[in-house]
């Protein structure tokens, strides 16, 4: 793991969790930041703009770096939406671990990939990639449809054993791949039939549709996915942070 990654975990958990810093508190200058932490300058302001970024400090120019005046029930929010990230980037077996879940495989091919497909892939459209259909069940309940596409290239030797447990666990132990990022649209509409007769609801009903291009830490995108979810097993929340030049 990169260092100022490293700093900047700590950090966070120095306000979310050990209560260190509270809100409104300064954060030590940067100078002395390297000191304690033994970095350099730039991998110290690496790791605080990525606390920027969340929205959980913030840099006034001239006076130093200041934890947000937030409100314990909105630093728990934000606690809690790392968590779902990172649970996010392993996938929905381990997202949801200590629960039954369960696979159905509704399609499982090797198709070349639409215009589209590849370009979000960074393949060629005469490369090929697996297309992939099923449906996440948690204790026993349709939660969840996935339409998936990965590059074969990327990705060798998929097997159905894999898409019926985890393909995240398979890429993570098997491809010894790390997960590192994912880049995801949200949008909500009406059940199609196919939708409404997997999922076990009306034609029509309200679902969300999170559109997802996953990247591995080398930078490579791995998958482009679709995943359908019952609009009242689904929540989101995020903070939005304007950037200063």
């Amino acid at each position: 793991m990169n260092k100022y990654i490293e700093i900047s975990n700590e950090l966070r958990n120095h306000i979310l969790k050990d209560n260190l810093y509270h809100p409104n508190d300064q954060l030590p200058c940067e100078k002395d930041l390297c000191i304690q932490y033994g970095a350099s300058k730039m991998t110290i302001k690496k790791a605080l703009d990525i606390l920027v970024d969340e929205g959980l400090i913030y840099k006034k120019r001239g006076h130093g770096t200041f934890v947000k005046g937030l409100s314990q029930q909105q630093l728990d929010i934000m606690e809690e939406n790392l968590c779902n990230t990172q649970q996010a980037l392993t996938g929905f077996s381990r997202q949801y671990a200590k629960e039954d879940v369960t696979s159905t495989v509704l399609e499982f091919s090797v198709i070349p990939p639409t215009p589209k497909i590849a370009s979000n892939l960074h393949i060629t459209e005469e490369d090929f990639v697996y297309k992939i259909i099923r449906v996440r069940n948690r204790n026993g309940v349709p939660c969840v449809i996935e339409e998936t596409y990965m590059p074969i290239d990327l990705i060798p030797g998929l097997k159905m054993a894999h898409l019926e447990s985890s393909i995240y666990a398979y890429i993570r132990q098997t491809l010894h791949y790390e997960i590192q990022s994912s880049h995801v649209r949200i949008r909500a509409k009406g059940a199609s039939e196919f939708i409404a007769r997997n999922l076990q609801l009306e034609p029509g009903s309200p679902v969300a549709v999170v559109e997802q291009i996953a990247f591995l830490d080398n930078g490579m995108p791995f998958e482009y996915s679709f995943s359908t979810h019952k609009a009242d097993l689904f929540d989101f929340s995020a903070v939005i942070v304007k950037k200063i030049p």
